[in-house]
């Protein structure tokens, strides 16, 4: 498991970087898409959004771990 939160930063970080340039996402009632670039910013930040990008992500890896059970 990850040693701690930068690891999780870091994780979260190389996923986005590899994701198409194309990208974006909406979070719950938001109707501003965030890209590529402004998801990377908010990760970096450490700010509500990115806190909560991460959280989705690990949940992810968690579930792909489990075999999405």
């Amino acid at each position: 498991m990850m040693k701690n939160e930068n690891d999780m930063l870091n994780l979260v970080l190389a996923r986005l970087s590899v994701m198409p340039e194309h990208i974006a996402i909406r979070f719950g009632d938001k109707s501003e898409e965030l890209d590529k670039e402004q998801l990377i910013l908010h990760v970096k930040k450490q700010d509500e959004i990115g806190k909560r990008f991460v959280r989705l992500q690990m949940d992810y890896i968690k579930a792909a771990i489990r075999g999405f059970a």
